[in-house]
């Protein structure tokens, strides 16, 4: 009787259909011989003689191997006897490789097709071409098209098919980027309930017109604030806990640039006034911040406004608690930082173009710049976005941490014009704002001369000078300030009128 050699590789000849005639062959090659190893192994390889993939016997490949076709194997061994089905698209497979589709399938129901074109719907309990099976959280899959028969509905925020059993999946509110809700199934391990209602988070919850008070450990509908915030078992404070209220906007969709000031300030007078009535009278907030005394000390925190709008000063005009708060006293633990923000630059595009006024700011708060809650920085590096730095940038703000505290009204407004000034010059470079300083009939000249004498005008030009250099890495030529020295007895004289009621 004809043997098979001890080592062979069988040609591919044929698509891979032919995986249950190698099958076949090594149940036979088992049955038959004993000792060495005879049979064909699943494995693609390229042989240098033959340019066909081959299946290979377990051997190594630099021993000789015979290369056989399954029919001359098949002389030796027998030819199997395996029923044939023709699939959905006229391939011939044996039947054992091939399923049907299930009834229930968009495409080609009751016809055959190879096991590996097809995925097991457990909802359905039946195979479907893989293209028209869904994938439901979880692991199990369903045939498209049955999803309402089964309770699986698709989920927009986790985007995925879910089955409405399971216990963690919910049907509720979810936010979109332009601050709305919209009603979706969502899967949640730690979701929350209001009112009967489930929410995704907590920008959901906010959008809902909800609060979170750290004094009530929980989320409040605007609706019942004011009354949360009066209630005798709450109301230990005059001040809110930090970030206990949310920040209100004061600006329309017409707002090309926003203003919002953080004022710190440590009295023991004005700290008694109620952070409430503030609150519901004006939306400004006034609130605790530990690096403030603990009994005298508060942050009052603005709303956002347009940069170009009066509504500030119409705020600050109509509440008197609110100019008290304001013109309160404070220490040097207290700082006024400034919020600026867009609605057509990012706030990345936002800081490159008023950093060429960083110099003057350096200059005007230079005491400030060693602070380790305001240190200035070389410019590239504020991209980092170090929160305890000069200048952070936000993502929806630029925040710049260096001024003093706020010490009245009238300086809270110089500083909001000198912002309106920079925007307005917005993009312009160093030497370009050491022009508008030299320049005493320029907006900004005259604008930082309400504050300082010449001779400190004078100082802060040159600082202006040494800070490009030093964290702009911008080298500007030495100012000839002979011109500024010069100016008329008149305007001399008013310099020794100037006090410091104003402040920069």
């Amino acid at each position: 009787m004809k043997q098979l050699p001890s080592k062979f590789a069988v040609l591919w000849t044929n698509n891979f259909k032919w995986k249950f005639y190698i099958d076949y062959l090594n149940q036979q090659c088992d049955a038959r011989y004993n000792g060495d190893s005879q049979g064909a192994y699943y494995g693609m390889i390229h042989l240098d003689e033959l340019d066909v993939n081959s299946f290979i016997c377990d051997t190594s490949l630099d021993e000789s191997i015979t290369i056989m076709t399954l029919d001359e194997v098949f002389d030796i061994i027998g030819h199997p006897q395996i029923e044939m089905v023709t699939d959905y698209v006229g391939n011939e497979y044996p039947k054992e490789s091939c399923v049907q589709i299930h009834d229930d399938s968009p495409n080609h129901a009751g016809e055959w097709a190879h096991r590996s074109d097809c995925q097991w719907c457990d909802y359905n309990q039946g195979y479907v071409l893989r293209t028209d099976a869904l994938y439901v959280r979880g692991g199990n899959y369903i045939i498209d098209g049955t999803e309402d028969d089964y309770d699986v509905r698709w989920s927009e925020v986790n985007e995925e098919y879910l089955d409405t059993y399971d216990c963690r999946v919910y049907y509720g509110w979810v936010a979109t980027r332009t601050g709305r809700n919209y009603e979706d199934w969502f899967y949640s391990r730690n979701v929350t309930e209001l009112d009967g209602e489930y929410y995704y988070d907590d920008d959901a919850i906010r959008n809902a017109g909800y609060i979170w008070s750290e004094r009530c450990d929980k989320w409040i509908h605007e609706e019942n604030w004011c009354d949360s915030l009066h209630s005798d078992e709450y109301n230990d404070s005059d001040n809110a806990s930090y970030h206990e209220l949310s920040r209100r906007t004061k600006y329309d969709s017409s707002a090309k640039f926003t203003i919002g000031f953080e004022i710190e300030k440590e009295d023991s007078d004005t700290v008694s006034i109620s952070y409430s009535d503030l609150y519901d009278d004006t939306g400004w907030i006034k609130e605790n911040d530990g690096s403030l005394d603990e009994y005298t000390g508060y942050e009052l925190v603005s709303p956002a406004f347009d940069l170009f709008d009066d509504k500030m000063d119409e705020d600050i005009k109509n509440s008197r608690n609110l100019r008290d708060l304001i013109n309160a006293s404070y220490s040097s633990s207290c700082g006024g930082h400034i919020n600026l923000g867009s609605t057509i630059y990012t706030t990345e595009q936002l800081f490159e173009g008023i950093s060429g006024f960083l110099p003057l700011l350096y200059s005007i708060y230079e005491h400030r710049l060693e602070k380790n809650y305001s240190k200035a920085k070389k410019k590239h590096h504020y991209y980092s976005r170090d929160k305890y730095s000069a200048v952070y940038i936000k993502d929806n703000v630029v925040e710049i941490r260096l001024p003093s505290a706020v010490t009245s009204v009238a300086n809270l407004l110089w500083r909001r014009d000198l912002m309106r000034i920079m925007i307005d010059n917005i993009n312009k470079s160093e030497m370009q704002v050491l022009r508008m300083l030299i320049n005493s009939k320029s907006k900004l000249h005259i604008h930082l001369r309400k504050v300082f004498s010449v001779d400190k005008m004078i100082e802060k030009i040159e600082k202006f000078v040494k800070y490009s250099d030093d964290f702009n890495n911008v080298k500007l030529p030495q100012v000839n300030t002979k011109k500024l020295r010069n100016q008329d007895d008149t305007d001399k004289t008013n310099d020794l009128d100037k006090t410091n009621d104003l402040g920069a």
